[in-house]
């Protein structure tokens, strides 16, 4: 939904559910694909290769400011259960996932000294699995301007802090990855 001056907000979320059924075997395929690795140790998700069926429900909510003056922001949210099974419905890649990100930036875009277009930008986000494992907290600041004469350039800094990856071995246990610090520009 699009409010405001202009419509320069927006709040929008969605609610999806899943139910699959099927044989023991399609269903224990489905719990240990890699999408949801209910087999791997050291998590809240109960593998049973006697299910019949598996039921899931995501959640997403965002709001953002799009335009109107030089302040853009965007806070989104979203939650799939590790039982979500979309993929009839298009391409997936993820579930057992709780994440949030901000975003805020200043924006010129009236040409001045050196730009004709100006963006300074702060971002952070936070990956969990649903049992609060993270996967993934950190943040970054960056720059970009068009010039005057029609080049680009970027400049960045952020990093993360150490986390656990859920993919790295396939439904083993999880290995945890370093904390990094990331420097971009071009």
């Amino acid at each position: 939904h699009r409010f405001g001056g202009g419509g320069n907000y927006q709040v929008s979320g969605s609610v999806s559910g899943s139910l699959v059924r099927g044989s023991e075997e399609a269903i224990a395929a489905t719990q240990r694909s890699s999408l949801r690795y209910y087999q791997r140790p050291g998590d809240d998700l109960v593998y049973d290769p006697t299910r019949t069926e598996l039921a899931g429900h995501a959640l997403t909510l965002s709001f953002n400011k799009l335009g109107g003056g030089i302040t853009r922001f965007a806070m989104n949210g979203s939650y799939r259960s590790a039982g979500l099974e979309m993929n009839d419905a298009g391409f997936m890649t993820n579930v057992n996932s709780m994440q949030w990100n901000n975003w805020f930036a200043l924006v010129f875009q009236q040409p001045k000294w050196f730009y004709r277009r100006l963006q300074l930008n702060v971002n952070q986000w936070s990956a969990f699995f649903t049992d609060g494992t993270n996967t993934g907290v950190g943040g970054n600041f960056n720059v970009n301007a068009d010039f005057k004469n029609m080049w680009f350039a970027f400049f960045g800094i952020g990093g993360e802090r150490p986390s656990f990856c859920g993919t790295c071995l396939r439904g083993g246990p999880l290995p945890r990855g370093e904390a990094s610090l990331d420097i971009m520009g071009g």
